[in-house]
C-alpha cells in the first residue's frame, strides 16, 4: 500500500476556511485518492502540540497563514525545523514565520527575500509611498505570476511555482484552492501526470452586493450596476446618506454571508450601501483612491486592524496610524469599526465577552485610527462565522443616527447635555473631575447658539446655573429671576411598557419591585426625570444609581438593573425627547459601567439597552484613557478629550514660609558657629517644627550636625515649595494666560525623549558633571549643601532657558552661547518642542470645534491620551477622540527599564528597613498608570520576578523570559498583583503572559531561598492547592464588574469595623485572572498570598491625581494594605511611586499624605484657587473631607494634626465657612459630617466644645438643606 499524500495547514484566525479548504481537498481526491489535509488553528499548536508535530513530521507541504502570535512562533519554529517538511509555504505571519517559506532551492532564511530584480520592480510599483509597500508586492505577485512564467531557466522554477502558489492563495476559490494542492503535488511530490489549470483570477479589491450577479472590481462598474438596479426598483425611497462597508475578500469568497446581512439591514434602514472587499493590505488604498470621490457620509470596517496594513500590521512603526488619521481626516466622515469575532466562539463571547487577542483587534488597533462604536455582530460556531441580527441592526439604527447628524440642519437638531450627581446629597451636582461643569456648559450652549442650534435662554452665570440644576434634583426653590425652563419632565406607566421590552421590564421589577419603585416616583403611576429642556437643548442630571445610603448597589454588580427612573431616564431622551445626539459633560457618568459584558455587548447589557443607537460625545480630560476607553467601548462613546488645569508651584504659606526664612538666616551663619544646636535660632527652628507638626517628617538622627539637620530641613521646604499642584479646574474651550503654563513647560522638558537629554540632565553635561539630575535632587534632599546649591541653579538655568527661548524669542545658536550649552540638535529640538507645547497650550478652542464637528457628523482625530510631563506635545492639541495604546508593546524599553530600577528602589529599601530581601510585593495594577507610562508597572513587576520582555519579529512583546540568577544575584520576589478591571480588559494578553512567567518560575530549577515564587507555591499546593491554584496572582474583580467598593462602603459610611472593609475587599478582588485562571473566586488562595506579603507598592502616575485627590487610591492600596496587615498579623508598609517627572521618587504612604495636605488641601493657594470657581470649587474641596476619612478608616495614616487644621481652616473659621455654605451648602454638610464621623468613629479626637459647635452646624445645614430654615 503506498503511502499517502500528506499536507498540513496551520491557520491563524481563519478558522472560517477549514469548511472551504475540505471541499477543495474532496475535489483533489477525486483524481488522489490517497491525498490528505491536515488543518490545524494557531491555537493547537500550544494546546495539542504532539498531535501537531506528528502530522508536521509526516507531511510533504506545510502551509501557514497568519500566524502572528509571538507564543506559537515560539513553539512551530522549532517544530519545523526539526523535521524539515519538503516544501514550505508561509503566508502573511511574523517575519520570523515567513523565513520558514522553502520551495525546493528558493527560500527566505537569512532574509534573502524575494530575488533583487523582482525587489527593485516592488520599489518602482510603491511611488514611494511606504504605506503602500505591501499593497505594491500584492501587486507585483500579480504581473510577476504573468511574466515569469515567460522567463527561461531552471533557477526561477522553484521561485515560479513559489508565486504561482501565492497566486492560487490569494484568488481564492475551491478550484484554485484544488489546483494549488495539484501543482504542488506535481512539482515535488512527484505527481507530474496531474492536470493544473491555471489561476481563475478575482479582483484583490472590488464591490460585492448580495443581489448583484458577480464582483465588480472597480467603482465604475458597480456604479453603473447599481443604476441599473434602482431604476428596476419603482417606489424605493431615497436615502438618507451613503455607508461605505469594508469585508474581507477572503470572507466573501469562502461563502460567509455577514457582508450580505449588513448591506442587507442597512439598506433596510434607509441607507445607500457601498459594498466594499479587500483582502486586509488595502482599506486605505480604497479611502485614498475611491471614496474621497464617492460622496460619502459614514465607513463601516468589519474587519478591524489597523486601517493601513491590516492584519499583515505596516513595514514601519507607527506609520498605520499617521497615515489613516491623514486620510480619515481628509474624508472627514465618521468612521466606524464593528465586526463579527473571526478567533472567538459566539457562546464564550456571550458568557465572558469579547476575549484578549480580538479585543486588540476590534478595540485597540482601530481606535488609534479614530474609530468608534464598536459592536460585535457575532462570533463562531464551529468553522463558520455566525451574526446575531439584533447586533446588525444595533449598528444600522447607530450608522443612521450618524448619517442623520450629517443631513439635518443645525435649527433642528435636539442635543442632550448629561451633568453628573455622584455622591449623590454631597454637592456634588454638575461636577466632574478637573472639570467647571457649570462654566463649560455655558461654553457649550453659546457655542451651540452661535452655530444656529435652538437654545432658549439659560443663566449667564455659573453659579445660578449650578442653582438652576441643584433645583432638578431637590425641592428647594431656584434662585430669584432665574430663566424660565420646563421643569417637571417625567415618565409613566405606559412608558415603562412602550420604551423596555418585556424581557428587560421584568429584571427591572425583579430588582426593584413593580413600577414605578421607590426611586423618584410622582404618585403610583410616574417616576420623576431631573431635566430641563432649553428649546432644543435637553439639560439632565443623570439619575443616581441605587437607594440612599447604598449608593453603588446597582454599579458594580453583574447581576443587577438600573432602577425604574435610570432606565427611563436614558430611554425617554431618544423616544420621547428624541435627541438626535448625547453629550456626556465630563468625567465620569455611570451608564456605561452598568451591568452587562466587560467587552462586546449584547442586547442584555445594560449600556447597550440604555444608550442605544443615539450618538454619543463624551467629554473627557486627556490624561486618563484608560476610562475613557469604557466610555468608547462600552457606551459607543466618541470622546473629546479636554485639557487639564495648567500646574504650578504650592510655594510655602503662613510658618512655613516663617520656618523656611528661619531656616535660610541660620544658613547664612559662618561655619564656626553653626552647628550650636543650643543657640536662640536653632530652638527657634526646633520649635516652630514642632508647631508645624514637622517631627515624623524631620527626625533628627544621633549625632547629627544641626548644620546638616538644618540642610535637611530646608531641602524638605524647598520640595515643598516646588511641588507641583494644579489649583484650578478648567473650562471647556478656554486656556489660561501662556505665562501661567511655565512650570509644565520646563518640566516637561526636563524629561529626556529618546535622542533628547533632559534640559536639566544637558545643563549638568555642559558643567562636564557626573551626576545625573535625579542624583543630584537626591543628595540635596539629604542636607547636601554643594547639591542643594547645585539644584538651585539648574532649576534657575532651566526657567530662564525656557523664559528666553520658548517665551522670547532667543535662537538655537543665542542659547547655546548665552546659557553655555552645545549648539547642537539638543537644544534646538528642545526649544522646538517647547515652543510646540506652549502653542498648542495657548489654544483649547478645538475643544469645542470638535464637539460642534462631531454633532455635524464629522471625523473627529484620534490623539494618545495621556501625561504632558511625560508624554510631550504628541497628546496635544485637545479636543481629539483620545485613546490608549497597543497592548501587545507594552512595556516599551525605556517603561521597562524606568520599572526595573523602581523594583531595585523597592527591594533596597526594604532590606534597609529590615535587613532582609521582601519574600512578597503586592503591587497594584492600574489601566490608568499602565497606559500613561507604557508599562512601568508591568516592568516593575518584570523587575521583582527577574524577568525581561522578548519581542517578536514585528517588535510586539511576545513573552517574558526568566533572568538567570547567577546574573540577577538576588532572590526572585513573588509578586502579588491586584488589578483594576481596566486593567482586567486591557491588558488581557498581559495577564496571560505574566501567568505564564509565574508558572515558569514555579517550575524552575532553583533552591527555593533563591525563588520565593517556587517556594510559596510549594507550600500552597503542601497545603492541597493545585498547581494553577498555587501559581495564581493576578486578582481584580469578576469579569463585566469594577471596582473595589471599599471606597464606596466608606463614602456611603456603610462600614462598623475595618475587618469589614478588609472582607468586602477580599471578597470583590479574589477573582484570579491571567493564562489557565479563568476569573474564578480563590478567596483562599489570596488570603493565603496576603499572609507572603512585606510590602505593597503602587504609582502615582500624574500631578492632578495624588493620594488626597481621589477616593481610589485607599479603596485599592490602603485596603491591599490593611487586608495584608491581617494576614500576616503585623505591618505592612506601602509605598508610592512617583514617576511623572525628570525624578523617580520612592515614598511611604506617611510621608506622601504629608505632602499633600500641605502642598494642597491645607494650602491656601489650593483651596482658593478651588473657590474661585464657585459650586464646583466647594465640592472639590468637599471631597478631601471624605479622602481623608477613607485613609483613615483603611490604614490610619491620616495624623491628628490633618483633621484639627482641615477643621479649623474650613468649618471652624466662620468667613470661609459662609463663603462655603453660601456656593455650596450640600458641600459644607459633607465636610461638617465627616468630622463628626471620624470622632465617632474613634479615628479624631478633639474637645467637647469643637464637636458641641460641629453638631450645631451639622443640624443647621441640615435644616437649611431640607427647607426647615
Amino acid at each position: 500500500m503506498s503511502q499517502p499524500t500528506e499536507f498540513v495547514m496551520v491557520l491563524g484566525m481563519q478558522r472560517y476556511s477549514q469548511d472551504f479548504f475540505r471541499r477543495a481537498e474532496a475535489e483533489v481526491r477525486k483524481e488522489v485518492p490517497d491525498f490528505r489535509l491536515h488543518i490545524f488553528e494557531d491555537r493547537d499548536v500550544t494546546a495539542r502540540p504532539a498531535e501537531v508535530e506528528a502530522a508536521i513530521a509526516r507531511c510533504q507541504c506545510l502551509i501557514l497563514s497568519l500566524i502572528t502570535l509571538n507564543e506559537t512562533a515560539e513553539v512551530l519554529i522549532p517544530m519545523v525545523e526539526r523535521h524539515d517538511p519538503p516544501v514550505v509555504f508561509s503566508f502573511e505571519g511574523l517575519p520570523e514565520v515567513m523565513r520558514l517559506n522553502k520551495v525546493g532551492s528558493y527560500n527566505l532564511k537569512g532574509g534573502k527575500g524575494m530575488p533583487k530584480p523582482v525587489q527593485n520592480v516592488a520599489r518602482l510599483l510603491v511611488g514611494g509611498r511606504e504605506e503602500d509597500a505591501l499593497y505594491g508586492y500584492v501587486k507585483l505577485q500579480k504581473i510577476t505570476s504573468k511574466l515569469i512564467n515567460f522567463l527561461p531557466g531552471k533557477r526561477l522554477n522553484d521561485f515560479r511555482n513559489w508565486t504561482n502558489v501565492n497566486n492560487y492563495w490569494n484568488h481564492r476559490s475551491i478550484a484554485n484552492a484544488a489546483n494549488m494542492f495539484k501543482l504542488i503535488m506535481r512539482e515535488y511530490s512527484g505527481m507530474s501526470h496531474l492536470r493544473v489549470d491555471p489561476v481563475v483570477e478575482m479582483p484583490n479589491m472590488g464591490f460585492a452586493h448580495p443581489d448583484a450577479p458577480k464582483l465588480f472590481a472597480n467603482p465604475h462598474e458597480y456604479e453603473r450596476w447599481e443604476k441599473e438596479r434602482n431604476r428596476a426598483r419603482k417606489g424605493v425611497p431615497a436615502p438618507l446618506g451613503t455607508v461605505a462597508v469594508l469585508s474581507f475578500r477572503a470572507h466573501i469568497l469562502s461563502g460567509a454571508d455577514y457582508h450580505n446581512k449588513i448591506v442587507q439591514t442597512l439598506e433596510a434602514a434607509g441607507l445607500r450601501v457601498l459594498p466594499i472587499f479587500v483582502m486586509g493590505i488595502e482599506s486605505h488604498i480604497v479611502v485614498r483612491e475611491w471614496l474621497s470621490h464617492m460622496k460619502v457620509d459614514l465607513v463601516i470596517n468589519t474587519m478591524g486592524f489597523p486601517l493601513v496594513g491590516g492584519p499583515a500590521g505596516s513595514t514601519k512603526a507607527g506609520l498605520t496610524v499617521d497615515v489613516a488619521r491623514e486620510l480619515l481626516s481628509k474624508l472627514d466622515v465618521p468612521y466606524i469599526v464593528a465586526q463579527p469575532l473571526f478567533v472567538q466562539d459566539e457562546d464564550d463571547w456571550r458568557e465572558r465577552g469579547v476575549g484578549p487577542l480580538q479585543s486588540t483587534f476590534l478595540y485597540s488597533l482601530p481606535e488609534m485610527d479614530g474609530a468608534i462604536a464598536p459592536v460585535v455582530l457575532g462570533g463562531m460556531r464551529g468553522s463558520t462565522i455566525t451574526t446575531v441580527q439584533d447586533r446588525i441592526e444595533r449598528l444600522a439604527r447607530i450608522a443612521r443616527g450618524f448619517v442623520r447628524l450629517r443631513k439635518k440642519a443645525n435649527r433642528d437638531k435636539k442635543v442632550a447635555i448629561i451633568v453628573y450627581n455622584y455622591p449623590p446629597g454631597q454637592g456634588k451636582v454638575a461636577t466632574a473631575a478637573l472639570l467647571d461643569v457649570p462654566a463649560s456648559l455655558i461654553a457649550i450652549l453659546d457655542r451651540l447658539a452661535a452655530e444656529g442650534y435652538q437654545v432658549g435662554r439659560y443663566p449667564r452665570d455659573p453659579e445660578t446655573f449650578a442653582r438652576c440644576l441643584e433645583g432638578l434634583v431637590s425641592d428647594q426653590p431656584l434662585p430669584p429671576g432665574h430663566p424660565p425652563v420646563v421643569m417637571g419632565v417625567s415618565a409613566d406607566l405606559q412608558d415603562f411598557y412602550r420604551w423596555l421590552r418585556p424581557s428587560d421590564q421584568e429584571r427591572i421589577n425583579a430588582r426593584w419591585g413593580a413600577f414605578p419603585g421607590d426611586i423618584a416616583p410622582l404618585g403610583r403611576d410616574k417616576v420623576r426625570l431631573a431635566g430641563t429642556q432649553l428649546g432644543n437643548i435637553f439639560i439632565g442630571v443623570q439619575p443616581v444609581i441605587g437607594m440612599p445610603g447604598d449608593p453603588m448597589r446597582l454599579l458594580f454588580d453583574k447581576e443587577n438593573t438600573p432602577h425604574h427612573q435610570y432606565a427611563l431616564f436614558y430611554r425617554y431622551l431618544s423616544e420621547s425627547f428624541g435627541a438626535d445626539a448625547i453629550i456626556h459633560l465630563g468625567m465620569h457618568g455611570t451608564a456605561e459601567w452598568m451591568p452587562g459584558l466587560q467587552l462586546g455587548l449584547t442586547d442584555r447589557c445594560w449600556p447597550d439597552i440604555l444608550l442605544g443607537e443615539t450618538p454619543n460625545f463624551y467629554v473627557y480630560p486627556i490624561n486618563n484613557p484608560a476610562e475613557a476607553n469604557i466610555a468608547k467601548r462600552r457606551g459607543y462613546s466618541t470622546i473629546i478629550g479636554h485639557a487639564i488645569p495648567p500646574y504650578g508651584r504650592a510655594g510655602l504659606y503662613r510658618e512655613l514660609q516663617a520656618l523656611q526664612d528661619l531656616l535660610a538666616e541660620y544658613r547664612e551663619r559662618p561655619a564656626s558657629v553653626a552647628d550650636d544646636d543650643q543657640s536662640p535660632e536653632a530652638v527657634a527652628i526646633m520649635q516652630k517644627i514642632a508647631l508645624l507638626n514637622l517631627d515624623s517628617d524631620l527626625v533628627r538622627q544621633p549625632n547629627e550636625p544641626f548644620s546638616r539637620f538644618a540642610s535637611r530641613a530646608y531641602a524638605y521646604l524647598r520640595d515643598l515649595a516646588a511641588t507641583m499642584i494644579t489649583d484650578r479646574l478648567h473650562v471647556l474651550g478656554s486656556a489660561p494666560p501662556p505665562e501661567e503654563q511655565l512650570t509644565l513647560i520646563v518640566e516637561t522638558l526636563k524629561v529626556p525623549r529618546g535622542e533628547l537629554p533632559g534640559l536639566a540632565d544637558l545643563f549638568l553635561a555642559a558643567r562636564r558633571a557626573t551626576v545625573r539630575y535625579g542624583d543630584v535632587l537626591a543628595r540635596a534632599r539629604q542636607g547636601d549643601a554643594e547639591a542643594l546649591a547645585l539644584r538651585d541653579e539648574i532649576e534657575t538655568r532651566c526657567t530662564e532657558f525656557v523664559q528666553q527661548t520658548v517665551f522670547g524669542h532667543l535662537s538655537p545658536d543665542q542659547a547655546a552661547r548665552q546659557f553655555g550649552l552645545p549648539n547642537g540638535n539638543e537644544v534646538l529640538g528642545l526649544i522646538q518642542h517647547g515652543r510646540a507645547l506652549l502653542a498648542a497650550l495657548r489654544d483649547n478652542t478645538q475643544e469645542l470645534d470638535y464637539l460642534v464637528r462631531g454633532l455635524g457628523g464629522h471625523y473627529i482625530p484620534a490623539a494618545p491620551g495621556g501625561d504632558i510631563i511625560r508624554d510631550g506635545v504628541t497628546v496635544l492639541p485637545t479636543g481629539r477622540n483620545i485613546h490608549s495604546l497597543d497592548p501587545f508593546r507594552v512595556p516599551t524599553d525605556s517603561a521597562y527599564e524606568r520599572g526595573a530600577r523602581i523594583a531595585e528602589t523597592l527591594i533596597a529599601a526594604h532590606r534597609a528597613e529590615t535587613g532582609q530581601y521582601p519574600e512578597t510585593i503586592a503591587q497594584v495594577l492600574w489601566g490608568l498608570d499602565a497606559i500613561k507610562t507604557k508599562g512601568e508597572s508591568i516592568g516593575i513587576v518584570l523587575g521583582l520576578i527577574g524577568a525581561r520582555p522578548v519581542k517578536d519579529g514585528q517588535g510586539k512583546v511576545g513573552r517574558y523570559a526568566l533572568i538567570p540568577l547567577a546574573e540577577l544575584g538576588r532572590p526572585r520576589i513573588d509578586v502579588l498583583m491586584t488589578a483594576s478591571g481596566i486593567f482586567r480588559d486591557i491588558f488581557a494578553g498581559t495577564m496571560d503572559m505574566l501567568d505564564r512567567l509565574v508558572r515558569e518560575a514555579a517550575e524552575a530549577d532553583e533552591p527555593v531561598e533563591m525563588n520565593y515564587i517556587r517556594k510559596h507555591v510549594q507550600e500552597m499546593m503542601a497545603a492541597g492547592k493545585s498547581f494553577d491554584q498555587a501559581t495564581a496572582r493576578i486578582f481584580t474583580q469578576a469579569a463585566g464588574t469594577y471596582g473595589t467598593d471599599v471606597d464606596e462602603a466608606i463614602e456611603g459610611s456603610a462600614w462598623e469595623k475595618r475587618e469589614e472593609l478588609e472582607d468586602l475587599f477580599i471578597k470583590r478582588n479574589a477573582y484570579a485572572f491571567g493564562g489557565r485562571q479563568n476569573g474564578e473566586a480563590q478567596p483562599e488562595v489570596l488570603r493565603s498570598l496576603l499572609g507572603t506579603v512585606s510590602r505593597v507598592a503602587q504609582e502615582i502616575d500624574s500631578v492632578e491625581y495624588g493620594l488626597t485627590d481621589m477616593q481610589h487610591y485607599y479603596g485599592y492600596s490602603g485596603a491591599l494594605k490593611a487586608a495584608a496587615e491581617r494576614a500576616t498579623g503585623q505591618r505592612v508598609p506601602l509605598n508610592f511611586v512617583e514617576s511623572f517627572t525628570a525624578e523617580t521618587k520612592l515614598q511611604t504612604l506617611e510621608q506622601t499624605l504629608r505632602v499633600e495636605y500641605r502642598t494642597k488641601f491645607l494650602n491656601p493657594k489650593w483651596y482658593e484657587g478651588m473657590l474661585r470657581h464657585g459650586h464646583n470649587g466647594a465640592a472639590e474641596i468637599a471631597s478631601r473631607f471624605t479622602y481623608m476619612l477613607g485613609w483613615s478608616a483603611t490604614t490610619d495614616a491620616v495624623d491628628k494634626w490633618v483633621y484639627d487644621e482641615a477643621a479649623k481652616t474650613f468649618v471652624l473659621d466662620d468667613a470661609m465657612r459662609t463663603r462655603i455654605e453660601q456656593l455650596n451648602p450640600a458641600a459644607a454638610r459633607n465636610m461638617v459630617g465627616r468630622l463628626l464621623e471620624a470622632n465617632a468613629r474613634g479615628i479624631w479626637q478633639t474637645d467637647e466644645e469643637t464637636l458641641e459647635r460641629l453638631r450645631e452646624l451639622h443640624a443647621d445645614l441640615e435644616d437649611r438643606l431640607e427647607g426647615v430654615a
